[in-house]
This record gives C-alpha cells, structure tokens and sequence, in this order.
C-alpha cells in the first residue's frame, strides 16, 4: 500500500496535530451556533425559558388564537361559577359559561384584553399576562398554559386547555 503523502517535500506534509485542532475547533463552532441560542434552557443564571417561550406580545396573542376551556369538578362558590370558554380573536374575547349539567354554552360576553410582561412578585420571574378589560379577570401564560385568576383572589386561579369542549356529548 502506497503512502498518500508521498511526493510531498517535508515542508508541505500537513500537520496532523494542526488538523486535528482545526477540527475540533470547527466542531466547536458549528455546536456553539446549533445549541447557542439553547443555552438558556440549562445555563444556570440564564434567561427564564418560560419568560422567552414568546418574545413579543404579538407572538403571544397569536398562540392565544382559538378557544380555551375550563371543563374540571368545581364548587360552584368561588371562581371560576361553572365551567368557562374562551375563544381569543385579534380583535377580542368572548367568554362564556356553563353549569356541568347544562347542554350548551351561554351567551358570550364580549371584551377587549391587552397583553403585557410582567414579573411575579414573589420570584422575580417574567411572565406574559393578559388582562381582559372592564373584568377582574386576568391571566397568565405559563408554560403554553393559560391559569386564569381574579384580581384580589389569588385562590381562585383555574387552568384553561385550548380546546373545545362540546356540551351536548
């Protein structure tokens, strides 16, 4: 078997050390600019994930878009009354409601919302919240979920899902 680096005068041979180096440094780079943008899911001292899932409200409100449903076991005496739907549009909110035993949704309320970031007063953390006007009604999402509360009664936070939920089934 032949020598591939026959032929070539000393001073020509590539280094191999100096190969290597290259390489791994290239592989370096290309790791650091696929994972880079990553980093703050597991750097510790990094930016919140759940702050950065959305980096404008605009990209918020277009993940609220369609309805969101409260549909669990309540008491009926503390929010949410009954079962809850929300369809979020660009232009509004509708809410409405419904006892476990009924077959369809009442009528929709319809308001306005607005979305802001705002840190929680216990952490320090950023999150996105939604107000929805005229109401005391507001939310956070968190994770891609969205835990209603009324302002003034932090225990009657409720998480809604994005889905629909048919009564008449």
């Amino acid at each position: 078997m032949s020598n591939p680096l026959e032929g070539f005068s000393q001073r020509q041979k590539p280094k191999f050390g100096a190969l290597w180096t290259a390489g791994a440094c290239i592989c370096a780079a290309l790791l650091y600019l696929a994972l880079g943008p990553l980093s703050k899911f597991w750097l510790p001292g990094s930016a919140s994930p759940k702050a950065d899932a959305f980096s404008t409200a605009a990209a918020v409100q277009r993940s609220l878009i369609g309805v969101w449903t409260y549909a669990r076991p309540t008491n009926l005496e503390t929010p949410p009354y009954g079962w809850e739907r929300w369809t979020f549009t660009l232009s509004g909110l509708e809410i409405q409601s419904a006892r476990p035993s009924q077959i369809a949704w009442g009528a929709p309320s319809i308001y306005g919302y607005e979305i802001e970031r705002r840190k929680t007063a216990d952490s320090g953390e950023w999150y996105w919240h939604v107000r929805v006007k005229d109401t005391k009604i507001n939310a956070a999402v968190v994770n891609g979920a969205l835990v209603a509360f009324w302002a003034g009664a932090p225990e009657s936070n409720y998480r809604l899902v994005k889905e629909d939920k048919d009564l008449s089934k």
